[in-house]
């Protein structure tokens, strides 16, 4: 199971990851963008070792955004989101 926890560096007005448990089977984050905007996704554990990484289109609205290569092991690690504008991350934990 993949679990979000929510930190105040995304309670922005862009760009929001929700909390969100999903089967470790089909992990996926759920974000809401306020614009359509590209978007690179980069998964990192905690020694910084990049473990998951794609690049995507957030539509405004609410995005689900499949992991569906993401394999790495339980544990606790890093979701960065670039955009063009900004960076934001927040602590994952996989169970």
């Amino acid at each position: 199971t993949l679990m979000i926890r929510n930190s105040d560096a995304l309670s922005n007005n862009d760009l929001k990851i929700y909390n969100s448990i999903v089967q470790s089977a089909n992990p996926s984050l759920t974000m809401l963008s306020k614009t359509n905007i590209e978007a690179a996704l980069q998964i990192v554990d905690m020694s910084g070792r990049l473990v998951y990484a794609n690049k995507t289109r957030l539509n405004a609205g609410t995005n689900i955004v499949n992991l569906s290569n993401f394999t790495t092991g339980k544990g606790s690690f890093i979701a960065v989101i670039k955009t063009a504008e900004k960076i934001i991350s927040q602590k994952i934990i996989v169970q």
